[in-house]
């Protein structure tokens, strides 16, 4: 098994960016130290600043903060988790990739996606209609643009003849993963011969045919574009905290999963998060009843004992207990869901940070060494 973590640096009130940053980058040399395979950061923009609600997220460009965070590490790999290839020019998307790679000595990760909230969408001017197109075409332009010598491409949002992007990644090419929150996608990537990134198993139920029928449909998209993608890694995002006891484990996720939910709320849908939610899977369990029927509606924790509820469930289906307790998920998870490559997410919740580092020494102290390959990770 890889393991690699995960931030998405959650704005709090009274903090600068400066030290959110400084924090971060400690986080990801201390990864490098500890022997974690890969160190990854999300991308999210326009914050929503007020007096009540902080900021979901402030990094806005995961590949500048990564080539610094290149320059403080010696081993781990660097991931972006993941960045939107319709919000920016899939040309200069390759060229900067291409320099953190050079940066790294081959260390990218790269991980995009086809969307993020709709206020993001609307901040770049994005036409928000066919975004699986768009996002297909960018994709194909970042992967012509890595090849030896110009290429050319007609496509019906982008064309270029005989362009010649350079330089060229170390890595022939860097590793791709394509995020995956719903049937459609996986079966899309599938078609498409690469990996994908599951990044909403933190919230999602763990049941083993959940995950299985996802795989499935990714497997039957491969078959069907004649892919072998046997031995694609699949990346795959869990909540993170490693205590010495239970009930440290308990207190910090209680208190830390309430403020995670009030980060997301600020952010997707403006305070509209379980609206979105629920209308999102009324949807889908209409077009994937097969799959859906597995899987509860989100329900907005209404009280304290309802808050309380929705706390215990998220502990049990995520990394968070001491690491006997962990060791035990990692497990169950590694046969029921195929878990090949875990990114553990470190910092959700804004859990301060010297808790954050002390969870991930635990954890690779006393969980890894039970799970990891050769490969330092």
């Amino acid at each position: 098994m890889r393991i690699g973590t995960i931030q998405i640096l959650h704005w709090e009130h009274g903090r600068t960016a400066s030290e959110l940053y400084k924090e971060a980058l400690a986080k990801i040399a201390h990864a490098d130290q500890l022997g974690f395979y890969s160190a990854w950061l999300t991308e999210h923009h326009f914050p929503l600043a007020g007096v009540e609600r902080p900021g979901y997220s402030i990094n806005p460009d995961p590949l500048s903060f990564l080539s610094h965070a290149a320059a403080l590490t010696d081993r781990v790999r660097l991931g972006t988790g993941v960045m939107v290839l319709p919000w920016d020019d899939p040309v200069r998307t390759a060229e900067r990739a291409a320099m953190l790679d050079i940066f790294s000595d081959g260390r990218l990760e790269l991980g995009v996606g086809r969307g993020g909230a709709m206020h993001e969408t609307k901040g770049f001017h994005v036409p928000s209609d066919h975004s699986r197109e768009r996002f297909g075409e960018a994709l194909d332009v970042l992967v012509n643009a890595w090849k030896d010598g110009p290429f050319t491409l007609q496509g019906e949002f982008q064309s270029h003849e005989e362009l010649n992007v350079f330089p060229k990644p170390v890595q022939n090419p860097p590793p791709i993963y394509v995020a995956a929150t719903s049937p459609e996608s996986f079966a899309w990537i599938g078609r498409r011969g690469l990996p994908y990134c599951y990044v909403s198993g933190a919230w999602e139920p763990v049941e083993n045919e959940v995950y299985q029928r996802q795989h499935h449909w990714y497997l039957e998209g491969a078959e069907e574009a004649g892919h072998d993608v046997s031995t694609l890694w699949h990346p795959q995002v869990l909540l993170l905290y490693c205590a010495e006891t239970e009930a440290e484990a308990a207190e910090v996720a209680e208190r830390h999963i309430a403020e995670f939910l009030r980060f997301s709320e600020s952010h997707y849908q403006r305070g509209k998060y379980y609206e979105f939610l629920v209308k999102m899977f009324e949807d889908r369990a209409v077009q994937f009843p097969e799959y859906y029927k597995y899987v509860s509606p989100p329900r907005r924790p209404t009280n304290p004992d309802e808050a309380a509820e929705f706390a215990k469930a998220m502990i049990l289906r995520n990394l968070i207990g001491t690491p006997d307790s962990i060791i035990e998920k990692l497990n169950v998870y590694r046969e029921s869901m195929t878990l090949d490559y875990l990114l553990a997410f470190t910092d959700w919740g804004a859990i301060p940070h010297d808790r954050v580092m002390r969870s991930m020494e635990l954890f690779a102290e006393s969980v890894m060494p039970r799970f990891v390959n050769g490969d330092h990770g």
